[in-house]
C-alpha cells in the first residue's frame, strides 16, 4: 500500500510554488534530469510534474508595515533607437519590408544593431495602412518575451495564442477555446514574431499543427502569413527539464518515436508532455513555410564605430571562429570598467545593469551599491506557499487515502530547493532590502507595459 501511494504521488504531483513580496510574485519551477532519448540536459531536482501557477499568492505585509514602494519606470530603451528613421532605410531593410507587404513568409535575421526591430515596426506600420480598421483582427504582432513584445507594440506569443506556458501537448488546444478560437481559426491573416530564436522548435511545430487543425487548411499554419524576426546566434529557447523519476517512467515505445509520454490507466488518452526542445529551425514547421530568408548586414547602432561593429560581428559567431579570441581580448581591454569606479555616483555607468555569472556575485554587487546610498534600509520578507494538484487518480476512491495523498504532495513541495536561498528558479528573494534611490528590476511581468526586465528607481517608501 505504501509503495502504491508513493507511485501515485510521484506520478500525479502537479503543483506551483509561490513566493510573494509586495506585489505578488508567481513562479514556475521545472524538473531535473531528463531522458537521454529526448536529448534533455541535467539539472537539479525541482518538482514532479510542475505546472504554471495561474493564481496569485496573497500580498504579504512587509516587516515594517509599508505600502508597496513607488517606482519610477525608467524609459524602456529600444535597442534600435539609434538607427536610421523610417525615411532612410538601407537596401536590405527595404527588401524585407516589401517582401512582407507582398505576402511572403519571411525569416529576417542579422546581428545586433542591424535594424531588425526597425523592420518589424515598419512592417507593422505598412500593414496598418493596408488593413485599416481591420488591422487588429487581421495581424497578430507578438514577441517571444514581454520586453520584445513591448518594443514592437504587441504581446507575447504565448499570451496571444492562449497557450500560455504549456506543460502537456494538449495545452495547445487552448487556442480553440473562447475568443482565441475565432481569432486564430478565422480572422488572423498575418503572424509577426520578434525574437523568434527564443521560441523552441517543438513549440513552433505544435502551434503550426494546431493552426492547421483549427482552420481546416492543410497549408503550413493554415495559410496564415508568418514573419519571423530574430538572431539564432543570440538567445536560445529554454528547454524544460524532467524530473528523473518522471523520465524513468516514460513510455519506452513513445520515447523511440521522440515523444515524452507519461503512463496513464488503460482506456485513457496518452498524456504527452511538452518539453520545449530544439531551436526553431530544427522543427518541421520552420521548413514547411518555405521562408524567404533575409539577413540584415548593415550595422546601424555602431555605425560611428567600425571597430566595435567588427568586434561584435566576430563575437556573434562564437568560440572557434576566426578572429574570436582577438576580438574578446580587445573588447575586455577597451570596454571593461571596474565596479569600484561606478558605485555611488550618478554617472551613466553607475546606473547600468552588470551581467555576472553567479547569484552570489550579483548579490555582492547589489549590497555594495546599496550601502553607498544614504538613508536606512527597509526589509521586505517573502511569504512562501505551495499549491498542490487536486487531481486524484480514478483508482483512488477512499476519502482518507485521498487526503493523505494531497498532504504528501504538499510536504514534498514545501521541501523543494525552489525555496532555498540562492536558487535561481525563484525570481523573488526571501528577504528584499531597499532604500530610496535604489535601482530595481522587475523579475516578472505584472500588467500592461510593466514587463520582466524593466528597470526603475525607488522614489519613496510610504509608511502604512
Amino acid at each position: 500500500r505504501a509503495a502504491r501511494q508513493v507511485a501515485l504521488l510521484l506520478g500525479c504531483c502537479s503543483a506551483a510554488l509561490l513566493r510573494c513580496l509586495g506585489p505578488s510574485f508567481v513562479a514556475r519551477s521545472s524538473g531535473g534530469v531528463a531522458a537521454d532519448a529526448l536529448g534533455l540536459g541535467e539539472r537539479s531536482l525541482r518538482l514532479r510534474h510542475s505546472r504554471l501557477a495561474r493564481r496569485q499568492a496573497p500580498t504579504c505585509a512587509p516587516e515594517v508595515d509599508l505600502r508597496p514602494a513607488d517606482i519610477r519606470r525608467d524609459e524602456l530603451h529600444d535597442d534600435d533607437e539609434d538607427e536610421d528613421s523610417f525615411d532612410n532605410p538601407d537596401e536590405g531593410q527595404q527588401e524585407v519590408v516589401q517582401a512582407a507587404i507582398d505576402g511572403k513568409n519571411l525569416f529576417v535575421t542579422g546581428g545586433a544593431g542591424t535594424g531588425k526591430t526597425w523592420v518589424v515596426k515598419e512592417i507593422v506600420r505598412r500593414l496598418q495602412q493596408k488593413y485599416g480598421e481591420d488591422f487588429e483582427e487581421k495581424v497578430a504582432v507578438t514577441g517571444a518575451t514581454g520586453t520584445a513584445a513591448v518594443l514592437v507594440g504587441g504581446c507575447t506569443l504565448h499570451s496571444a495564442t492562449g497557450v500560455r506556458v504549456p506543460v502537456y501537448a494538449r495545452d495547445f488546444k487552448r487556442m480553440g477555446q473562447s475568443l482565441y478560437k475565432n481569432a486564430w481559426g478565422k480572422q488572423i491573416e498575418v503572424l509577426i514574431l520578434d525574437e523568434a530564436s527564443m521560441v523552441a522548435g517543438e513549440f513552433f511545430d505544435r502551434l503550426e499543427a494546431q493552426m492547421r487543425s483549427m482552420r481546416e487548411n492543410d497549408l503550413p499554419f493554415g495559410g496564415v502569413q508568418v514573419i519571423l524576426v530574430g538572431d539564432t546566434f543570440q538567445l536560445a529557447p529554454i528547454a524544460e527539464k524532467l524530473d528523473p523519476q518522471v523520465a524513468k517512467n516514460l513510455v519506452v515505445e513513445d520515447l523511440e518515436a521522440g515523444l515524452a509520454v507519461v503512463p496513464t490507466p488503460k482506456g485513457r488518452k496518452k498524456n504527452e508532455l511538452h518539453t520545449n526542445r530544439g531551436m526553431i529551425f530544427q522543427g518541421d514547421a520552420f521548413w514547411a513555410l518555405s521562408f524567404t530568408i533575409k539577413e540584415l548586414q548593415v550595422p546601424h547602432r555602431q555605425r560611428g564605430d567600425k571597430t566595435l561593429a567588427d568586434i561584435l560581428a566576430k563575437l556573434r559567431l562564437g568560440p572557434g571562429e576566426e578572429g574570436f579570441d582577438e576580438a574578446l581580448i580587445t573588447l575586455n581591454r577597451e570596454c571593461y570598467r571596474g565596479y569600484a569606479n561606478q558605485f555611488g555616483g550618478e554617472t551613466e555607468e553607475a546606473n547600468q545593469v552588470h551581467l555576472v555569472p553567479t547569484i552570489a556575485k550579483a548579490s555582492e554587487i547589489n549590497r555594495e551599491r546599496l550601502n553607498k546610498l544614504p538613508g536606512k534600509s527597509l526589509f521586505f520578507h517573502a511569504e512562501d506557499g505551495v499549491q498542490e494538484s487536486s487531481e486524484i487518480p480514478e483508482n483512488v476512491t477512499d476519502a482518507v487515502e485521498k487526503l493523505a495523498l494531497l498532504e504528501q504532495r504538499r510536504t514534498i513541495l514545501k521541501k523543494s530547493t525552489f525555496f532555498k536561498d540562492g536558487d535561481s528558479s525563484c525570481p523573488a528573494d526571501k528577504k528584499l532590502e531597499l532604500k530610496v534611490g535604489a535601482l530595481v528590476m522587475l523579475s516578472r511581468t505584472l500588467k500592461g507595459h510593466l514587463v520582466n526586465g524593466m528597470k526603475g528607481r525607488v522614489l519613496v517608501i510610504i509608511p502604512g
